[in-house]
């Protein structure tokens, strides 16, 4: 229970050093439990930046900052479910509760957490939503016609949950109380795979932000019914890709070579931004000639190729007078590190080596800098 002491702690630590010095002066005020409290909440406010726009008002619990969404990935989820009455089933510190109610204000949040209940309370208050929020566990409730968002627990203490049905609640508790609800989303991690979440049903989204793919949405009911089976969202931007296979690939490299986004990996979508598979990398691709930019592709222009032989590489580097800061790999064994240091630089020319397999062998190509600069960025 959060008392006046804590509140009180919480002000009175704002810019000191969470030292023993400090924390022990604080104690001696407000209580060792608030002093704790008040330097951890410093602490993660400044993590939280990341993922919120103003956390300097809000609380968090440890593992509530690390299993909240962003605010860009809730909206989203906020876009994704529609209309209410909507459902918050596995609120934690309330960051996907704020994205539906800033769109519709009839909503209920629920966890079985005092902690996240307090914090998720305290949140929607300081931005001016009245949300009901309640300790409660949500298989308990009536999910018949609502609006249900729900992120499982994956997490038991410090220890990460293998498996599915030891979520809580469990997917197979989750899929059955979706079949009265209007419409679902299960939050779930990206890593999952494919054979599971395609046994839940409906349409499944690969969603991040910036250069990253955080979530494997799994969409029921009415929310996922204008979506293809499988699709890929950048919650920055919006944009989405269809999952569409490789109609193609070659073993050497084109006149520039491309990184796709992780989300473009993981959505199966690499066929759909008209290059070349290069090898057996699973997300390197190749171009004869670029038109411009694209926010899935990270695109540098090929230097020399051939297979992986560190002389042949280190001849090449010295000729073209390059120096190579970075190694990157896809589905080769290879320590990237350690083949960076390996190589002597030939020069001062900034330059990118890409290893990826052909079969049983291991192709090399030295890019240039990329050709454009990232725009996307993570907040």
């Amino acid at each position: 229970m959060l008392t006046d002491s804590h509140w009180q702690a919480l002000s009175a630590c704002e810019g000191l050093l969470p030292t023993p010095k400090n924390l022990l002066k604080l104690s001696k005020v407000y209580g060792q439990d608030a002093a704790a409290w008040g330097f951890l909440q410093q602490e993660l406010r400044g993590g939280a930046k990341a993922k919120f726009s103003h956390p300097e008002s809000m609380i968090f619990t440890r593992a509530g900052l690390e299993m909240a969404s962003s605010e860009a990935m809730c909206r989203l989820h906020a876009n994704l479910l529609g209309s209410g009455p909507w459902l918050d089933a596995t609120c934690g510190i309330g960051s996907d509760s704020l994205a539906l109610a800033r769109q519709d204000p009839e909503g209920l949040a629920l966890d079985i957490d005092p902690e996240a209940v307090a914090c998720a309370t305290h949140n929607l208050s300081v931005a001016g939503l009245a949300t009901d929020v309640r300790l409660w566990d949500c298989r308990e409730v009536s999910w018949a016609d609502r609006s249900v968002m729900v992120d499982p627990a994956r997490r038991s203490g410090a220890k990460r949950i293998i498996q599915a049905e030891d979520y809580l609640p469990s997917l197979s508790e989750v899929v059955a109380k979706a079949k009265t609800a209007k419409s679902v989303i299960i939050k779930l991690s990206p890593l999952l795979a494919d054979s599971l979440l395609n046994s839940l049903g409906g349409k499944i989204i690969f969603a991040g932000q910036g250069w990253n793919c955080s979530e494997a949405l799994v969409l029921l009911g009415e929310c996922g019914a204008p979506l293809p089976k499988v699709s890929g969202v950048e919650a920055l931007t919006g944009s989405k890709l269809a999952a569409t296979p490789l109609t193609k690939t070659r073993e050497d490299a084109l006149a520039f070579v491309a990184e796709a986004h992780p989300i473009v990996i993981r959505s199966h979508s690499l066929g759909a931004l008209g290059g070349a598979g290069v090898g057996d990398s699973n997300g390197y691709l190749t171009f004869e000639s670029i038109e411009g930019e694209s926010q899935w592709l990270k695109i540098f222009p090929t230097l020399w190729q051939g297979p992986y032989r560190l002389p042949e590489i280190q001849k090449a580097i010295k000729r073209l007078a390059l120096a190579v800061p970075v190694v990157k790999t896809r589905g080769v064994k290879l320590d990237p590190i350690h083949v960076q240091k390996q190589l002597k630089p030939g020069g001062t020319e900034p330059a990118f080596l890409f290893l990826f397999p052909v079969g049983a062998k291991i192709r090399a190509v030295l890019t240039g800098p990329r050709v454009f600069a990232q725009t996307t960025q993570a907040p």
